[in-house]
């Protein structure tokens, strides 16, 4: 790692270094989400709505495709930026050998999967006869692409974990814009549909993953892909696993969510299922934007706890926070005035124009709270705080939002079940929150320094624990 990257994470002044770090990461994800609309949007021009419900239909497994990015991604970006903080080199370059095996072998694992049994996963997706075709279609040819978009995903955070912020961004830029430059192509020129829109997905992720093997295969970079180093040091897989599990068990479970949401909304008709979908592009462009903000700065966390700099970890995380909640809300109002030409982008039709509308209003009730409960998620686990960061995870998805489903479409019918995503952020975020104050408490009375409190009190600490080992807790 060069010395200029060592002075962001070490004593540059927080706010340039948050600016140097979240706003890469911002752009990634602003990139991400023009990602996620494009097969959406030009879907929409075909103006059949059984080809955009087949593909909200596959989203579950498109977030457990995603998870396990997340899992190597972000366990590999925490662990190696707390080794580098520690100077422990031959760890970083273990850890990061280790990542690029588990990301290849998990993508094969995923395609296998999916070619074995794909029959039963369509029925259990919740596909019926007009959108079975456009479901199988597309993730056939995700399931082939899976190892790419495994290593392009994990690796974009990985190599972010020593300082990579603008390779980072460079290569899920130039990833983005070929799936945004081949959708019209594939789709609408060529006449492929859905098959169209996977291709192109498929081929963004292999070009995304071309950028980030040519930054690793130079000198500069501190990462290996080496066999050797993952081989011969499979003892970090256990702790790369327990570090990344807690947020690529978030989509695991969002997965799971996704199909119970998906069966539920199938019930009131594929068109209300493809108008949900349109409704939260609102809530997903402004979380995709906050999570930017605390992903950029989990490698400055994690250096910062690595070295024991507690003091300037208390800072990074205070304003972290202000600024991720200043950016909600301003997105939330943004994004409440912006709601009639964002939906028209997508539909047409007048009914389920108004049901998308609705949809987006009661999804911006809870948008201003996310900027905490995603700098909670983020702390737990730059700090490798697994178990917390673990309930958090299965906190919002599996004790908060299925439940929600099933009560509140039980109580309130259509009402209900749209209201059961802002419920479950709203009380994710106090989750959170709760899980983060409880951690900081605890390292206040155990090294002496508080999260509210800018000046440490300082007294000496014990030695940083390898990560060689399984995480403390």
């Amino acid at each position: 790692m060069e010395n200029k990257q060592i002075t962001v994470f070490e004593s540059a002044p927080v706010w340039k270094a948050i600016a140097q770090m979240a706003l890469p990461a911002m752009v990634i994800m602003v990139v991400m989400t023009l990602y996620n609309l494009a097969d959406t949007f030009f879907i929409a021009k075909t103006g059949i709505p059984a080809m955009i419900t087949g593909i909200s239909l596959a989203s579950p497994l498109f977030m457990i495709l995603s998870a396990i990015g997340v899992i190597v991604g972000q366990g590999g970006a925490a662990a190696i930026g707390k080794a580098l903080g520690a100077k422990h080199e031959e760890e970083v370059k273990s850890l990061s050998a280790g990542s690029f095996l588990l990301s290849i072998v998990s993508g094969l694992l995923f395609a296998f999967v999916i070619f074995l049994a794909k029959e039963p996963i369509l029925t259990f997706l919740g596909t019926d006869e007009a959108t079975r075709l456009y479901t199988s279609q597309y993730i056939t040819i995700l399931a082939a692409g899976a190892p790419a978009a495994v290593f392009s995903q994990a690796f974009s955070n990985i190599i972010r974990s020593e300082g990579a912020v603008k390779e980072s961004m460079m290569a899920t830029t130039l990833g983005t814009i070929t799936n945004m430059i081949l959708d019209p192509l594939f789709i609408s020129v060529f006449g492929l549909g859905v098959i169209g829109a996977a291709i192109a997905t498929v081929l963004g992720n292999i070009v995304a993953s071309i950028v980030l093997l040519v930054y690793l295969l130079k000198k500069k970079s501190m990462l290996s892909i080496s066999s050797a180093y993952a081989l011969s040091h499979l003892t970090v897989l256990p702790t790369l696993l327990a570090v990344g599990l807690p947020g690529g068990l978030g989509n695991l479970l969002q997965s799971a969510s996704g199909t119970v949401g998906n069966r539920i909304g199938m019930t009131y008709g594929a068109d209300t299922v493809a108008a949900i979908g349109v409704g939260g592009k609102a809530s997903l462009i402004i979380a995709m934007l906050v999570m930017g903000v605390t992903m950029g700065v989990q490698p400055l966390i994690s250096y910062n706890v690595g070295a024991r700099n507690k003091a300037r970890t208390n800072e990074i995380l205070k304003k972290t926070g202000l600024l991720a909640t200043v950016i909600a809300i301003g997105l939330t109002i943004a994004c409440y005035f912006g709601r009639s030409g964002l939906i028209g982008l997508f539909l047409k039709d007048v009914e389920l124009v108004a049901l998308s509308e609705k949809v987006m209003l009661i999804h911006l009730v809870s948008m201003p709270a996310l900027g905490l409960f995603y700098l909670g998620q983020t702390y737990l686990q730059a700090a490798t705080e697994s178990k917390a960061a673990t309930i958090l995870a299965a906190g919002r998805q599996f004790l908060f939002l299925i439940p929600s489903y099933f009560l509140l479409n039980l109580l309130f019918g259509l009402n209900g079940f749209l209201f059961a995503g802002a419920v479950t952020d709203i009380l994710s975020t106090i989750l959170a929150v709760i899980l983060m104050t409880k951690s900081l408490t605890r390292k206040s009375q155990a090294f002496s320094y508080s999260y509210f409190s800018i000046s440490p009190r300082c007294t000496k600490a014990s030695a940083s624990p390898s990560l060689s080992t399984s995480p403390q807790i």
